[in-house]
Formats: structure tokens, C-alpha cells, sequence
């Protein structure tokens, strides 16, 4: 088993809209996922900052910010998955990855 402990969930994606073309997904990952909906959508190419401000608009942001006694994520590892993601958006036309499991450091 995966120790769970000090991660966050996450989910992370790509996907085709028809009148913007591809767009890049970040929000709260995990089982539920349906039933939480958080999640927002930009518009690629993806940069730390246009991440940040993706990030911001989740609720999710709060937990990943640190709280209690739990550390906050590793932002460098998330601006690099998600920038990473986003250059694939001409190869890859549909991909989610949920959920996206980012450790506390």
C-alpha cells in the first residue's frame, strides 16, 4: 500500500473543447472527485504563474497551502507537472490523470 498520509490528491488533465480547442484541468482529485466538483479550466501554454492563478480559484488551494499540522505540498513538483502537461496538448487530444497524488514537504 501507498502511504497516504502526507499527500494531497489531485486531479490533472487535458481535454478538447470545441470552441476554445484544448484546455488544461487542475482541481481536487480522489474518489470524490463527481461529487466535489472543484476544478477549473486555462487555456494552454501553461506557465507558473498562470498555474498559481489556476490554483486560486480551487478550494482545494487551501489544503495544499499547508494547515494544522500538515505541511504544504510541493508547488515547484505541481508547476512542473502541470507545465509539463500542458506542452503535451498538441500530442495528447484527451488524458485525466485522478488521482494526481502530490507529497507534503
Amino acid at each position: 500500500m501507498i502511504d497516504t498520509s502526507d499527500t494531497q490528491e489531485l486531479i490533472a488533465g487535458i481535454a478538447t473543447d470545441p470552441t476554445f480547442g484544448p484546455v488544461i484541468m487542475l482541481g481536487h482529485g480522489g474518489t470524490a472527485v463527481e461529487v466535489i466538483k472543484d476544478r477549473v479550466f486555462g487555456l494552454p501554454p501553461l506557465n507558473a504563474p498562470l498555474v498559481r492563478e489556476m490554483l486560486s480559484r480551487t478550494r482545494v488551494s487551501k489544503l495544499l497551502a499547508g494547515y494544522r499540522n500538515r505541511p504544504a505540498i510541493d508547488e515547484a513538483a505541481l508547476l512542473d507537472v502541470m507545465s509539463r502537461l500542458s506542452s503535451l496538448r498538441d500530442v495528447i487530444l484527451e488524458v485525466v490523470f485522478d488521482p494526481r497524488i502530490l507529497k507534503r514537504v
